[in-house]
């Protein structure tokens, strides 16, 4: 019988994966037998043929959807055939000792239901969820008010984590963090799987809670460290993340403490605040800069109405009329919207997107200007005029910004300089793989990945490094994969100072994860192509289109129920947003690392025989909304 089955469940975090099975790879077993299993949750950013060409040693589970933590583990913890199981999660790397410590202590200590380790995050700093409490009232209402952060050391405060017990011995607690989570095979059959209501969060709270009510001991275990970056399929802060949580906490209040009416009313009172916060978030950062913006070009039409009039006609109080106000109100508006859907508030805007966006909204406004009565109207020049200023004082805006943004990030570049932790024969190859992903790094040493080395090519070695550290100007510290296991990159990491970023490079696969490793997703397994159909002003135009089709089929419905009845039926699911008129085509598989579109009522292709994997790939790469005109007309018809 095999002594541990590892469990891991995987969403869209291949990079983070292929880490953290190359460090069960390394690990040192000694005796023990290990057998791995993956359970992907539909991933579509490639995994499941990654996994399969780089990893054919691992269990691999397919699920054609996302069916969230706990019923994922539970499809791998229904086949256990082995004495112990460890739940993992992918973002993680464990010290080659790691497996085997934990082994050890579970054969020592049968009294043990779960163990855990010291988890630090990417940039050396200890994660509290490595040890806590079961979520009492009191607890709860610490850590969600905050005081546990203001006495993290307290005991009458920071009960939740635990703060006040040292992370570096061992204890006895309450419950264990998901990521990384040991038990006996036989504790987890007597008391049951993960409870499938938790689709995410809570889940191990749950688990641990029972496992220390049927008599078994729950162990944070301070021997070995891993590095877990934490929250890679949801991002903190995010709306999804507020709801999940929270969705997650109430479930769990309500299943153990149901009888505590006064308790679930906290946690729903906890819910809506964050929430509120969370909505209050994403408002003023998706609607301040248009609302500015309106408010700005309200009162630039108020000056120029002035001027105009006195211009034009003479006389200065000629546009003085409370309707024409309300008017710019209107113009102001339509501006904006121009300005929202062709994408200028969006983080690379350039001068194509103000100029077209403040020309779409002119057009609306003469639109809607020839519909106003005569005596309601302002002038068409004056519009003009507006249009041109409004456009050049954005400019100037949007300018000056930027410039502020470059000095501060001129700044910054100047400021970052790295080190490199490996052998001399693989400092090329870090090199490269840092510099192609980081241009403004810059390499001021290297450190010899071993202790006490005094070849002269080297600045020194890695039991000094953070003297090294300390005497030059280092942000950056890069550390090989091929030449320094994870546990002495732990220790590095943790006699360095808090500020210091850190990068995990080399190994089998050439890339490269850190603590501040690209703005999506922490790691540099990226696509090289660029979709425009993930662009925010083609997702725009995609959704007018189909607003668009979707009226004519509502309107010509009686020529459209004789041909295309299934049509009919989705109109109003295209106009509201639930479905799309034009999709990919053929199976799954033909588009499952492509970014998603809705259901949608024509496919893109239906050829028989046709490349249907690189027709969809030139669709979502090169986007244009012709193309879904042509799709209509063609399907409308019966043309292929």
């Amino acid at each position: 019988m095999i002594d541990l089955t590892i469990v891991i469940v995987n969403y869209n975090v291949r990079h983070f994966l292929s880490r953290c099975l190359d460090s069960i790879v390394k690990s040192e077993l000694g005796q023990y037998r290990i057998t791995t299993v993956v359970v992907d949750n539909d991933s579509i950013d490639g995994s499941v043929e990654y996994l399969k060409q780089n990893y054919s040693w691992i269990k691999l589970i397919e699920n054609r959807e996302n069916q969230g933590f706990s019923k994922a583990n539970n499809l791998a913890l229904r086949q256990l055939d082995s004495q112990y199981v460890l739940l993992l999660n992918p973002d993680t790397i464990l010290s080659p000792d790691t497996l085997r410590v934990c082994l050890d202590y579970m054969n020592l200590h049968h009294d043990v239901g779960a163990l855990g380790v010291r988890m630090i995050d990417g940039q050396g700093n200890f994660l509290p969820e490595s040890k806590r409490a079961k979520p009492t009232p009191w607890n709860s209402f610490c850590k969600l008010s905050g005081l546990s952060s203001l006495f993290p050391n307290s005991k009458l405060f920071s009960g939740y984590n635990l703060g006040y017990l040292d992370e570096f011995e061992n204890h006895d607690i309450d419950v264990l963090c998901g990521a990384f989570m040991m038990m006996p095979s036989e504790v987890v059959k007597k008391v049951g799987l993960l409870d499938e209501r938790f689709f995410m969060y809570a889940e191990d709270i749950d688990l641990s809670v029972r496992i220390k009510e049927n008599g078994n001991k729950v162990v944070y275990l301070a021997e070995s460290s891993i590095i877990h970056y934490k929250g890679e399929s949801t991002k903190k802060g995010s709306a999804n993340y507020v709801k999940q949580f929270y969705l997650a906490m109430y479930q769990y209040v309500e299943k153990h403490y149901g009888n505590q009416k006064s308790f679930l009313l906290f946690i729903k009172a906890g819910i809506f605040f964050r929430g509120f916060l969370s909505l209050l978030k994403r408002f003023l950062k998706n609607w301040l800069r248009p609302f500015l913006d309106f408010v700005l070009i309200y009162f630039v039409m108020q000056g120029l109405k002035n001027f105009w009039g006195n211009y034009y006609f003479h006389d200065s109080q000629y546009f003085d009329n409370q309707v024409i106000r309300y008017n710019f109100l209107v113009y102001s508006f339509l501006w904006v919207l121009g300005l929202k859907f062709t994408g200028w508030y969006y983080e690379d805007a350039r001068l194509g997107r103000l100029i077209s966006g403040m020309g779409l909204g002119t057009l609306l406004i003469l639109i809607v200007y020839a519909l106003f009565p005569a005596e309601y109207r302002t002038s068409r020049a004056l519009i003009l005029l507006g249009s041109i200023v409004t456009t050049f004082i954005l400019l100037m805006i949007h300018l000056l910004f930027k410039l502020g943004i470059n000095r501060k990030s001129r700044a910054g570049e100047q400021a970052t300089n790295a080190l490199l932790v490996c052998d001399q024969n693989h400092v090329d190859k870090l090199l490269k793989i840092t510099q192609k992903h980081f241009e403004n790094i810059t390499l001021v040493g290297v450190i010899s990945p071993v202790v006490g080395d005094h070849d002269l090519y080297y600045l020194n070695s890695i039991d000094r490094l953070h003297e090294v550290v300390k005497d030059i100007r280092v942000e950056e510290v890069i550390f090989s994969n091929d030449d320094v296991d994870i546990s002495t990159i732990i220790h590095a990491m943790e006699k360095l100072p808090s500020n210091i970023n850190y990068k995990i490079g080399g190994g089998s696969h050439l890339g490269l994860i850190g603590s501040k490793v690209g703005s999506e997703s922490d790691g540099l397994y990226k696509f090289d192509v660029s979709f425009r159909i993930e662009k925010l002003f083609w997702k725009r135009i995609k959704r007018m289109i189909d607003i668009f089709l979707g009226f004519i089929i509502l309107v010509l419905f009686p020529i459209f129920i004789a041909f295309r009845p299934i049509w009919v039926k989705s109109c109003l699911a295209i106009i509201f947003g639930k479905k799309t008129c034009v999709t990919y085509g053929g199976e799954k598989n033909d588009y499952f690392n492509l970014p998603k579109l809705k259901e949608g009522i024509i496919k893109i292709n239906t050829e028989p025989n046709f490349n249907m994997r690189e027709r969809n790939f030139e669709y979502a790469k090169n986007y244009n909304g012709l193309v879904d005109f042509k799709r209509f007309w063609n399907e409308l018809f019966q043309k292929k």
